[in-house]
């Protein structure tokens, strides 16, 4: 195998073996160019200690990332490159870390502990590729497969149960019966994994390109780590314009919005609260009347338990409790919807409607043409650049002071100079705008 690898990546490797030591390539990496994909990560194992590692890269930044775990990085030309003893584990109480680490002398003995055997090979120039458990063989076999006795890896570490789906998920892989029959047995642990760390596995499952084979075979799995999700599995909806179950029309959705974050996770529990506000009429048609607010707050709780306090929290949230909003194609009521939304997320909003529907009954998907006529609209008044939020006013909170206004009444009258303006009523100027302004502070 001819690997390319970043020259720093490269020179960590060589000094370390100029120093009488053994150093590899190792994990995803190696698997990474064994496929040809692009790798951004490569970390690097080896005898030496720590404390040695520090010593020899002394005249370069060092940043004892891991230090009670073996790791260290190193800073070359601005790029980190993680450093890491090789080692044996030693129990793993809690299900998620060992109690100890074994520094050993040998790379056999860290391949031996790592998850997957397509994550568990090494490689440097003078020996080529170490695969002492078959994962170029599983590679190209598909295959995600544990290194050892599965149920053992994921006894020692339940995050493991999640890494395999989001393998699976990315590399279009399958999981080997054994192992994903462990995965099963074990799911219960996941429950020991920290928000946060569910969190990041579950973004990037289902940003992967097989994310909807592995939301349709591993749901047992993932409504452990989601349990909002949970009542979805297997949930009848007995409505006509469904063919599949709550969990499985998820599936769907999430498969056929854009690869975009939000938009993935506005999918993936925008119906979790289906189950909840079910009723049945007269003629036996399932109703799920007022889920989307529902959803809303389960996902707030799953972004709770996440630790996520970023601006993706606060709109995936929103466009949950909007998606299944009417949007109406007038001028006026798009201008409104982008004052609502900004350009991105009103776009983001078309994008989910058209996941959503593209995943009922084929016969009732007639409002795809409908929604991409509306996009066609929101384009083209996006384009014309139009006065849609107040920074685009030709007045602000200043000239409102000027003219009368105080307090929470600055913010009430941009808001009404907004509506006005979206309407036709006042032009965007500032005379038009500051006589409207004292108009409505007379009548306030």
């Amino acid at each position: 195998m001819n690997v390319k690898f970043p020259s720093g990546a490269g020179f960590i490797i060589d000094r370390l073996k100029e120093h009488g030591y053994d150093a590899y390539f190792v994990g995803g990496c190696v698997r990474d160019a064994l496929m040809g994909r692009e790798c951004c990560d490569w970390d690097i194992t080896t005898s030496a200690h720590p404390d040695r590692v520090c010593e020899i890269f002394a005249s370069y930044k060092v940043i004892r990332t891991g230090i009670v775990h073996g790791t260290v990085t190193v800073i070359i030309d601005g790029q980190g490159y993680e450093v890491t003893t090789f080692r044996a584990d030693g129990e793993y109480k809690d299900h998620r870390h060992p109690d100890s680490v074994i520094y050993a002398g040998r790379v056999e003995d860290d391949l031996s502990r790592r998850d997957f055997t397509v994550n568990s090979m090494a490689y440097n120039e003078q020996t080529g590729t170490v695969d002492l458990f078959g994962g170029q063989s599983d590679i190209d076999n598909k295959l995600i497969r544990a290194v050892g006795d599965p149920c053992k890896r994921f006894e020692e570490d339940a995050l493991r149960i999640l890494r395999g789906l989001r393998f699976a998920s990315q590399l279009g892989f399958d999981i080997e019966p054994g192992t994903a029959d462990a995965m099963r047995k074990c799911r219960g642990l996941i429950r020991c994994v920290s928000g946060e760390r569910i969190y990041q596995e579950i973004c990037k499952l289902i940003m992967g390109d097989n994310a909807l084979k592995v939301m349709l075979e591993y749901a047992d799995i993932i409504a452990v780590a989601v349990p909002e999700i949970a009542p979805a599995v297997g949930f009848d909806q007995r409505n006509k314009h469904h063919i599949y179950t709550v969990w499985d029309h998820t599936a769907y959705a999430v498969a056929n919005s854009p690869k975009d974050l939000i938009c993935r996770l506005v999918m993936l529990l925008h119906d979790s609260a289906k189950p909840d506000t079910f009723t049945v009429d007269a003629k036996g048609t399932g109703h799920f009347y007022g889920h989307a607010v529902l959803s809303a707050q389960k996902a707030e709780r799953f972004f709770e338990r996440s630790g996520e306090r970023s601006s993706i929290r606060n709109r995936v949230c929103r466009l949950i409790h909007l998606h299944d909003s009417d949007l109406f194609s007038g001028e006026r009521s798009i201008k409104r919807w982008l004052y609502k939304l900004g350009e991105d997320d009103l776009l983001r909003l078309l994008d989910i409607k058209k996941a959503d529907s593209s995943a009922q009954a084929p016969e009732y998907r007639n409002r795809l043409s409908e929604l991409e006529k509306t996009r066609t609209k929101v384009n083209d008044i996006i384009g014309q650049k139009p006065c849609v939020t107040k920074s685009m006013l030709a007045v602000n909170g200043n000239d409102i002071m000027a003219v009368g206004a105080s307090g929470e009444q600055i913010g009430r009258v941009l808001d009404l100079l907004m509506d006005a303006v979206i309407d036709n009523r006042c032009e965007n100027t500032k005379n038009a705008l500051l006589n409207y302004a004292d108009t409505l502070i007379k009548q306030d």
